[in-house]
């Protein structure tokens, strides 16, 4: 599992995927945030350890949120980046084509 998250940290910092949200200065810090949305399995932990280490705050996106809570979540962070599964990619790009879920 090691080599997992750091591989992919490595590669989340090479392509710059969390870098901090513009205008979003608390505690005297930057914030980067990463949503992770799929069921509660390995890959899931792997990702949030990875993103973790690069000191991004993870949203966790569930089966329960509806369009509008997942929409809320990502106008709130302004997050750039989510990891996602297919079935939920395929909701995703739905969300997208109804006008929400513009900012990923």
């Amino acid at each position: 599992m090691n080599t997992r998250y750091e591989e992919i940290s490595k590669g989340s910092l090479a392509l710059n995927l969390y870098e901090p949200v513009e205008g979003v200065n608390e505690d005297g810090k930057d914030w980067s945030f990463c949503g992770i949305w799929s069921k509660n399995r390995w890959e899931w932990h792997t990702t949030m350890l990875s993103a973790m280490v690069c000191k991004a705050t993870i949203i966790g996106f569930y089966d329960s949120m509806g369009d509008k809570a997942v929409d809320f979540c990502l106008k709130q962070t302004k997050m750039k980046t989510i990891f996602i599964s297919k079935e939920y990619l395929t909701k995703l790009l739905e969300m997208r084509s109804q006008g929400m879920a513009t900012e990923i």
